[in-house]
């Protein structure tokens, strides 16, 4: 068959649409959100990390001794001003919360060529096992009211989130700030920093927090993490300064996870997307897809520099590029979600299971020129009525990597111009 035979093509087209229409309705088994405690749960103790200050500059020991100093958990305070930290500050006990004062700053700026990635996060949570295989479960940590900068980051192949747990359970970060402040140079070191990761089995929520200028991710849910509610977040600017593809640059990004739902997020200015569902892992490791991912009420915005493979929201897989067909996320929810002025497609589906796109606001290019219309950007379109059409780029389907039939519809939002009969606006 060739594209040139119109009813042939009519034939294909026919049996998109349908496909297209079983997509929308699809059953992602939807789960139901977790939410954030009213109060985090901290010990009972209560000490601030100036208290074990030593005046060195550096406040690395600091933190370290103020976590040794709550054996049962409690509340790590930490004062207005800045507090320098050469090295990380390991978190492995539990119900300890860290807590700033109004105009609390963090500075992570560790040792130039230090060989040790843990020392380019700020605070981490990662227990060995007592039988020296695995890690131990830790409860209940949090991070609160805090602004975190970052000067240098880890480079290499694997990542390391400013704040990073591991198999911590109900733990949180809220009401706090991870910004990226070293070079803009993307020949420096530093490309595999995240912001927020949770990692190997963690849970809980992310809430009321902004993620600036990451090297790689602003926020990552990856390899187990599981049951995490991202609300009220907004991550900008991530992977601005790096080269590299896949993950590198998406505001939030899922793989290798279950039950995460991203809720009233803000997602604008990132390298690849504004939010990615997709796979992890390769090599020993083997690929984890993510499963059970729902997002809803979001915006994202301005997001891609690379036409091709830029888009507000991308579900895809990269175990394609090792023949791993079968590794697809699996059950993602897409529900009013708000897209525009993104380079590519709004919404950009190469590859997935059981995807459901619902209720989405057509903004087409243009962003709002004032705060209230940034704020509300479906405003603009209620007041402007417009010809009915599809949205530009709602869905793209490439079809060498779809197990359903191909599908591509609407036109790019920007960027992008596509040839031939396969790729033909439906509409």
């Amino acid at each position: 068959m060739t594209s040139a035979d119109p009813v042939a093509w009519r034939k294909r087209a026919g049996t998109a649409l349908l496909t297209f229409a079983l997509l929308l309705g699809a059953d992602t088994s939807a789960h139901a959100a977790a939410e954030a405690p009213a109060e985090p749960s901290c010990g009972p103790g209560h000490v601030n990390v100036k208290d074990f200050y030593d005046g060195s500059g550096d406040y690395s020991t600091a933190f370290a001794r103020a976590v040794s100093a709550l054996p049962g958990g409690g509340v790590l305070t930490v004062p207005a001003g800045s507090h320098l930290l050469r090295r990380h500050v390991m978190v492995n006990t539990d119900g300890i919360c860290i807590k700033g004062d109004p105009g609390a700053r963090v500075v992570v700026d560790p040792v130039e060529g230090d060989l040790d990635i843990n020392h380019y996060a700020a605070f981490i949570v990662n227990k060995p096992a007592a039988s020296g295989t695995g890690l131990d479960a830790v409860r209940n940590v949090s991070v609160q009211d805090l602004r975190i900068e970052v000067r240098k980051g880890v480079d290499g192949p694997i990542s390391q989130g400013v704040i990073q747990y591991n198999n911590c359970h109900a733990c949180g970060v809220e009401r706090s700030q991870v910004v990226w402040t070293g070079s803009a140079d993307i020949d420096l070191k530093g490309r595999s920093t995240d912001g927020i990761a949770f990692s190997q089995g963690s849970s809980g929520w992310i809430s009321e927090v902004r993620v600036d200028g990451m090297p790689k991710v602003g926020i990552l849910m990856t390899m187990g993490a599981h049951d995490v509610l991202i609300d009220e977040v907004e991550t900008v600017n991530s992977g601005a300064r790096n080269g590299a593809g896949g993950y590198w640059g998406a505001g939030i990004a899922l793989g290798g996870s279950s039950r995460i739902t991203v809720r009233s997020a803000v997602s604008s200015d990132n390298r690849i997307a504004g939010i990615l569902v997709g796979a992890v892992g390769g090599g020993v490791l083997g690929w984890h897809p993510a499963r059970d991912s729902v997002i809803t009420d979001c915006t994202v915005s301005g997001n891609g520099t690379r036409a091709q493979e830029s888009a507000g929201l991308i579900v895809n897989s990269e175990a394609y590029a090792t023949d791993h067909v079968d590794v697809v996320p699996e059950g993602v929810q897409v529900d009013d979600l708000r897209s525009y002025g993104n380079n590519g497609h709004g919404i950009y589906v190469s590859s997935g299971r059981h995807v459901a796109i619902r209720a989405r606001h057509r903004q087409g290019q243009h962003r709002p020129r004032d705060s209230r219309r940034q704020r509300h950007p479906w405003r603009r379109a209620d007041r402007r009525p417009h010809r009915r059409r599809l949205d530009p780029g709602v869905v793209r389907v490439p079809q060498r990597h779809c197990p359903w039939n191909p599908l591509r519809v609407g036109r790019p939002e920007s960027g992008e111009r596509r040839r031939g009969a396969r790729h033909r606006a439906l509409g």
